[in-house]
């Protein structure tokens, strides 16, 4: 399945989002963004992509992003537009676009994690998304993130720079849909995934309001266009 912010439900949730060949000159830079330059470091407000926030790395994380995503029935997914609060626990919360703008509420010292552009193919889903063994499902996930054409992300209108360095492939993992799930199969039921994508772990925001943009376009069976906003409200 590739994970599209502008999504649509039918039997199965088709979430897109992947692509050809990242152009090798493009680092986020879009009109009107601000450039972060503080302290020499490009990005403050990202987690290093070498890090291992709250004890998990990039990979790990995006690993759990997913079980989270499909963890929920379509009723209170927030890729469907319900709640972002919706099955968030721990330090860290995860950002899943549904609408073309999300507003989300976030609590206080809560780091925020979420994809730019990401894929997964999994033992449960038909073709194009089904890997029967491991090493099939990494090659599938890679073959749509390999794809990508255009790649964007704002954080409080300052572009993050070096996308690049942020692209994760997670580790073959066992995840569980419910009934009602954004796979569209019968549950309650359990298979193996693998993903790929551009992430991106915020450290906690400053209480106000801040917003994030994301945006990227695909060549994957046809031209997909990603233009997302998240309004955050963070606590105090």
């Amino acid at each position: 399945m590739i994970y599209r912010f502008s999504n649509r439900i039918s039997g199965c949730l088709l979430t897109a989002v992947a692509l050809m060949q990242l152009i090798p000159a493009l680092k986020a830079n879009v009109p009107g963004a601000k450039v972060s330059q503080s302290a020499g470091n490009a990005n403050p407000t990202v987690l290093p992509p070498g890090s291992a926030p709250h004890g998990h790395t990039y990979a790990e994380w995006s690993e759990k992003w997913w079980q989270y995503v499909f963890a929920l029935p379509v009723d209170h997914n927030p890729i469907a537009g319900a709640d972002c609060g919706n099955g968030q626990s721990g330090q860290v919360w995860f950002l899943v676009a549904g609408p073309t703008t999300v507003n989300c509420a976030v609590p206080a010292g809560k780091a925020l994690f979420f994809p730019i552009i990401n894929s997964e193919c999994s033992s449960l889903e038909a073709p194009p998304f089904f890997g029967a063994t491991p090493a099939d499902r990494l090659a599938c996930a890679k073959s749509f993130i390999d794809s990508v054409t255009f790649l964007a992300a704002m954080v409080d209108g300052v572009a993050i720079q070096n996308l690049s360095a942020y692209r994760f492939r997670s580790p073959d993992f066992t995840f569980t849909v419910p009934d009602n799930n954004i796979l569209g199969v019968p549950g309650p039921v359990s298979g193996q995934s693998t993903a790929d994508g551009y992430y991106l772990m915020l450290a906690p925001l400053s209480a106000g309001h801040h917003t994030i943009h994301v945006m990227g376009t695909l060549t994957f069976g046809g031209v997909f266009s990603i233009d997302t906003t998240f309004t955050l409200t963070a606590g105090q």
